[in-house]
């Protein structure tokens, strides 16, 4: 369930519908949702797309607040 949460955490964190997501990666809204879930777990290769996306969404927010 920790993965799962964590999908969705990053997900929201970089302003992405289920749909949204699921458009980018090739995949069904219904396997986005059942990722959140927790009941399947997506490839390596999606977590860590998902971690880059939030990781840059991060810097972009940090240097907004900046100026």
């Amino acid at each position: 369930m920790y993965l799962a949460g964590n999908l969705k955490f990053l997900r929201e964190q970089i302003g992405k519908t289920q749909q949204e997501l699921a458009n980018l990666f090739g995949v069904e809204q219904k396997t986005m949702s059942s990722w959140e879930c927790g009941s399947r777990t997506p490839g390596i290769e999606i977590i860590v797309e998902l971690a880059r996306c939030s990781v840059e969404a991060q810097l972009q927010e940090n240097k907004t607040r900046r100026g």
